[in-house]
């Protein structure tokens, strides 16, 4: 196993730069997605630059037009990233983003918003400290969206939506900034920075899923999923949010999927994983045992290859989570804190085989405490790999 390529480039390569910055008026008729990782921290403010070809990827590459296009990120001072996704905008803010922290520092990185910038789709983030303070970092950035008419398979059901109105007893979204294929979507304020979300409808009134979930906004507040709960016509799943120890409400945005990738689409190769551990005959969810390798909990796991994926508590706060047979490049990345909402984790690394090899993944998850110290987490891992899906 190798680590995948960390080469980026300061040319945009066919960007949005050389096209006419017409913006989109209308909502594109089938799904559009990117992905992208940044492996600078720091590069020059204001200079694009161009994340190797292994960790980016987006629905552009289908299109004739946009084929050669290729993501950019540009940092805009320190701690703040604008990735540009080419020839995906999508009016109005509609669609998701989340964003994840890469490295093994106490670092946190969330989306602050999203827009068209022309015809690109344009993700402005920010990484800080767990003190607040804005610091620089690479990170993993993702944008979806899929259009009212598309329909997940009753198998993979797909879902995300984004939540503008923290402290309202209850909402429905719009179609601005939700989609939950055949089902509608409520989200009810439960208290200072605890949220309840219902995907209301019978393809989600099932066990196994993955959530992905951010902040959204300039704000030094985090968010994690909390749980989840099956009924008979819905699911309902359970949002935190905290500034440093705080219960704190704030706008967030999810990204749902159940047995199905974080991107918009049915035949990508993927993994994802929940790590806590059900202890049989009593239902209480566990850590994994320090120093071994064990088998997920199958239940809230996922692998396209049909494999096990595994994973070991290295240390305190450290985890290896492996996804046999789906890894090939370009592919993808997401994490988010699980069961509490104070606790931030971070993509460590991750490995996988030579580009154009198909194999194992092998990813490092380090989690901390609001102060900064490593502390064990649960946490919802996501890995997509878009080689079938890219010329």
């Amino acid at each position: 196993m190798v680590a995948v390529g960390c080469g980026s480039s300061d040319s945009p390569g066919g960007s949005a730069s050389s096209r006419p910055a017409s913006v989109p008026t209308a909502d594109p008729t089938t799904p559009v997605w990117g992905f992208l990782r940044s492996d600078e921290a720091a590069p020059t403010i204001g200079a694009p630059r161009t994340p190797a070809a292994e960790v980016q990827a987006g629905s552009w590459q289908s299109a004739a037009d946009t084929r050669q296009a290729k993501a950019t990120v540009i940092r805009r001072g320190t701690g703040r990233y604008s990735a540009i996704f080419p020839g995906i905008g999508v009016p109005a803010g509609r669609g998701a983003a989340v964003v994840t922290a890469v490295g093994d520092a106490p670092v946190h990185c969330h989306a602050e918003d999203w827009a068209p910038s022309g015809p690109d789709e344009q993700v402005t983030l920010a990484c800080r400290s767990l003190t607040g303070a804005y610091v620089d970092s690479r990170f993993t950035a993702l944008f979806t969206f899929a259009p009212a008419s598309h329909r997940p398979t009753p198998s993979e059901p797909y879902a995300y939506f984004r939540d503008d109105a923290p402290s309202q007893q209850q909402i429905r979204p719009d179609n601005s900034y939700s989609f939950a294929g055949p089902g509608t979507i409520e989200i009810n304020w439960r208290g200072i920075g605890h949220y309840s979300i219902d995907l209301i409808g019978k393809l989600y009134a099932r066990t196994g899923n993955n959530l992905q979930v951010n902040s959204v906004g300039s704000t030094t507040v985090g968010c994690s999923a909390l749980g989840r709960e099956v009924h008979e016509d819905r699911q309902t799943i359970f949002v935190g949010c905290a500034n440093g120890q705080t219960w704190t409400d704030s706008p967030f945005v999810v990204v749902y999927g159940n047995q199905h990738t974080v991107i918009p689409v049915e035949n990508a190769a993927f993994g994802h994983s929940f790590t806590g551990l059900e202890e049989a005959g009593t239902g209480r969810i566990l850590q994994p045992p320090l120093g071994r390798t064990v088998d997920v909990w199958p239940r809230y796991s996922a692998n396209s290859a049909k494999r096990t994926n595994t994973i070991r508590h290295v240390e305190t706060g450290v985890y290896e989570i492996a996804y046999p047979g789906v890894g090939r490049a370009p592919e993808h990345v997401q994490v988010t804190p699980y069961g509490e909402p104070t606790r931030r984790c971070a993509i460590a690394e991750w490995t996988s085989p030579p580009t154009g090899a198909v194999g194992d993944v092998r990813t490092k998850v380090v989690c901390f405490d609001p102060d900064g110290s490593r502390a064990d987490s649960q946490f919802s891992l996501a890995y997509v790999s878009a080689a079938g899906l890219t010329p």
